[in-house]
């Protein structure tokens, strides 16, 4: 997970600094770093305190960790609004291509309270063609 940009050595930030990936991944961190101090820790209490429990830089490398994922396999949302991101089981399985190689779109959309996703194939598939969306 550590090539997702939230888990990026700062180095790695501070050489992309100014551009507009350096500004997305700063504030993405400023947001985790502020969740953890705000809801994780107060969520623990004194817990995570305790003798023989992780570290507060573990604890919060752990949390960063869980976010990445979740970030990596959410779709829909605007980049600005993670309130209308979903989680889709299986569709976080489909491999990433760049527009105009990907042979499958997927479209999920709320149906009565409920999460409907579909994958719908771009192209004609054969058995054993690698699913391709692109993001």
């Amino acid at each position: 997970v550590n090539h997702l940009p939230l888990l990026w050595p700062e180095r790695a930030v501070e050489a992309i600094e100014g551009t507009l990936a350096g500004a997305v991944s700063i504030t993405l961190r400023d947001d985790v770093m502020d969740a953890f101090e705000h809801v994780v820790k107060k969520a623990l209490g004194v817990l995570w305190q305790l003798p023989g429990c992780i570290d507060d830089l573990e604890l919060q490398h752990a949390f960063a960790e869980a976010c990445a994922l979740v970030q990596s396999r959410s779709h829909g949302g605007a980049a600005d609004d993670a309130s209308e991101a979903l989680l889709l089981p299986v569709v976080d399985l489909l491999n990433g291509a760049i527009e105009g190689r990907h042979n499958v779109d997927c479209m999920a959309a709320l149906d009565d309270g409920e999460v409907v996703a579909r994958v719908i194939a771009t192209s004609e598939l054969q058995d054993g063609d690698e699913l391709l969306l692109s993001y």
